[in-house]
């Protein structure tokens, strides 16, 4: 295994500025931050970076709509039974991993969790109404099919004037 390579600052300095600019994105809206450090594999290296008390994401926490999961909140699942690779969690891990998340970091604003009950109306109609107002909109079976997206154009194929 090799060794870490040393700390210059430089990668601290450009998360910094992007983690920052990030911030100030979304200053003042309803959105909010969450940095979390995910479990790093099943099996951790023993030599990790010194702690840093003025990270950048430790500076930023301290922001409003900002949350810092504690960096050692998902430790419990770095085993290797939960990993379907070095890095990436597999169905049995990402289970746990969801439900830890959604229980520290709810994202309603109120802090509550992100889904109380499921809620349904009691006599919804099971097919298409006409002129329902809180149906989704569905195309009329007389509608051409065409694309919406408005990048299609520029991602269509340019031709050499050579080519046949």
């Amino acid at each position: 295994m090799r060794a870490l390579p040393p700390e210059t600052g430089s990668h601290s300095g450009y998360m910094k500025y992007w983690l920052g600019k990030i911030y100030e994105h979304y200053r003042g809206s309803p959105t909010r931050l969450i940095f979390l450090r995910l479990p790093r594999g099943g099996f951790v290296r023993p030599d990790q970076p010194r702690y840093n008390a003025r990270s950048s994401v430790r500076d930023l926490s301290a922001q409003p709509n900002v949350t810092l999961v504690d960096e050692h909140f998902f430790d419990s699942l770095e085993k290797p039974e939960l990993f379907a690779d070095d890095l990436h969690l597999n169905g049995a891990g990402m289970v746990p991993f969801s439900l830890m998340l959604t229980q520290e970091a709810p994202i309603d604003p109120n802090h509550g969790p992100v889904i109380d009950r499921a809620e349904m109306q009691q006599y919804a109609s099971a097919g298409p109404a006409l002129r329902n107002r809180e149906a989704a909109p569905v195309p009329d079976p007389w509608m051409k099919r065409c694309i919406a997206d408005s990048a299609a154009r520029a991602l269509e194929a340019k031709r050499d004037g050579n080519a046949p």
